[in-house]
């Protein structure tokens, strides 16, 4: 499938299954992002400004987030689903979107 990375990296954010029902309430972003900067060593501002380039990064998963829409929470929007996909990306590597700026500047070289 496509999209099965990104899917599973939604579905780790959401804790478990990708289920409709699921209230936004059991998803404080505040305590991610404290537990991410927590977790690599680094400052909760450096995982914020992360958050806020992989917020625009991410929203070219547009197409995913329509093929998933029946399966998210309503409150899923968008916006909220890329913030989701930088959450993951940033759990596993705290400077993701330093690395992909750097990546595609030198690729335009």
């Amino acid at each position: 499938m496509r999209f099965h990375k990104e899917y599973l990296l939604i579905e780790r954010s959401l804790g478990g299954k990708v289920d409709p029902r699921t209230s936004r309430s059991a998803f404080d972003l505040d305590k991610e992002i404290a537990e991410i900067a927590g977790f690599h060593g680094v400052s909760e501002k450096k995982i914020r400004d992360q958050v806020e380039m992989g917020k625009t990064v991410e929203r070219e998963h547009d197409d995913l987030h329509t093929v998933l829409h029946p399966f998210l929470p309503e409150w899923m929007t968008l916006e909220v689903f890329a913030q989701f996909i930088a959450h993951a990306h940033l759990r596993e590597i705290p400077d993701y979107y330093d690395r992909l700026a750097k990546m595609e500047k030198s690729a335009e070289k």
